[in-house]
C-alpha cells in the first residue's frame, strides 16, 4: 500500500470541509472481486476517519490531499481469513498515516504553491520517499 501526498490541496475554498482530504483507490488487478474491493475501501475509509484529525493538526492551515492506493494484490482471504486480512490492512494504513503526520510536521510551506505530489510512505521494508517530476493533468 502506498500513500501519495499532494501539498497545497484544493484551490477552491468550498471544495474541502477541512485541510485534509482523502482519496482511496483499489484496482481490480489487486482485488479481483467487488466484494473484496469494497471491504478494502471500508477499512481504508475508517482508518482515514480516525487519522484525519491528527493529519489536520500536523498540516496546520495548509490544505492537503492524501491518496491511499493498494499496490500489491490482496492475500487470499480463504487461507488467512477476512478478519486477519482486514486487521493487516488497518495496521498498514495506520502506520502510513503516522508516517504522513511526521512528514507533514517537517513539510515546508513553500511546497504549497508548487503542488508537486510526493510518494511519502509505502508499507514494506526499505520504502524511500520520492518526488514525481510532473503531476498528472487532473491535479493541476
Amino acid at each position: 500500500m502506498s500513500a501519495l501526498l499532494l501539498a497545497g490541496g484544493s484551490e477552491s475554498p468550498t471544495a474541502a470541509v477541512g485541510p485534509v482530504r482523502f482519496g482511496i483507490t483499489v484496482s481490480r488487478r489487486q482485488a479481483r472481486r467487488a466484494v473484496a474491493r469494497n471491504a478494502v475501501k471500508r477499512v481504508l475509509r475508517e482508518a482515514a476517519r480516525h487519522g484525519s484529525e491528527r493529519l489536520s493538526l500536523a498540516a496546520g492551515r495548509q490544505p492537503v490531499d492524501v491518496l491511499l492506493r493498494l499496490k500489491a494484490p490482496l492475500p487470499d482471504p480463504a487461507s488467512a481469513g477476512w478478519r486477519a486480512v482486514k486487521a493487516q490492512l488497518r495496521r498498514e494504513t495506520d502506520s502510513l498515516i503516522i508516517q504522513l503526520q511526521e512528514h507533514l510536521r517537517h513539510l515546508p510551506s513553500v511546497l504549497a504553491p508548487s503542488r508537486v505530489p510526493q510518494v511519502l510512505a509505502q508499507s514494506g521494508a526499505g520504502a524511500q520517499p520520492e518526488t514525481k517530476a510532473e503531476p498528472p493533468e487532473v491535479w493541476r
